[in-house]
């Protein structure tokens, strides 16, 4: 069996990022740029809830899993996410906020470089996955204005384990792809 060389693969990676360029990220494609694509409309408050366990074994032994973003532990059962969602789907403002524990938190946690000078805050930060208002403005088709903590729209893996195609996610998730971002996003409306 003849292995392909770097540049074939390489070529085949750019050809997939080229025919996903400007869609929609679904499941399966990172986390969706529509944020309020699972909460119902013509509700005050929409509330879920979300339950992530998993039990994987992994050689050699040993507890810890090396090179995972959140699935660290081996030979026990293990909490990913448990996590509730409160959100409100704009018509001219929305909000969500998914909070949640596990190893997923923990994960955050673990990577964020202000831990040390800021403690407290970085452990509160880490159970809020997401958090952030909504102002739509309705000029032409109209644009979405997020504000706060969101999910990346980046990359081909998600934060979630549903919406994913890979359970433990790739290497290039896990040393490569970012998490979140917080700040300002503007997203054109479907119409």
């Amino acid at each position: 069996m003849r292995i392909p060389s770097r540049s074939t693969v390489g070529a085949a990676l750019l050809a997939v990022a080229a025919c996903t360029a400007g869609r929609t990220a679904w499941a399966g494609g990172g986390a969706a740029t529509d944020s309020y694509v699972d909460i119902r409309e013509n509700t005050l408050v929409d509330v879920h809830a979300l339950a992530d366990l998993y039990f994987q074994h992994e050689e050699p032994t040993g507890g810890a899993v090396q090179l995972r973003a959140f699935d660290v532990r081996s030979d026990q059962p293990s909490l990913n996410l448990l996590r509730a969602t409160i959100a409100h789907r704009p018509d001219w403002f929305g909000f969500r906020v998914d909070a949640g524990l596990g190893d997923m938190p923990n994960a955050f946690l673990r990577y964020d470089p202000a831990a040390t000078a800021h403690p407290g805050l970085s452990r509160g930060l880490s159970y809020l996955e997401q958090a952030f208002v909504t102002v739509v403005v309705h000029a032409g088709r109209g644009v979405s204005v997020d504000v706060g903590k969101f999910g990346t729209p980046l990359g081909l893996e998600d934060n979630e384990t549903p919406a994913n195609w890979n359970y433990s996610r790739s290497l290039l998730f896990t040393v490569g792809e970012p998490t979140y971002h917080t700040g300002v996003r503007a997203t054109g409306r479907r119409r």
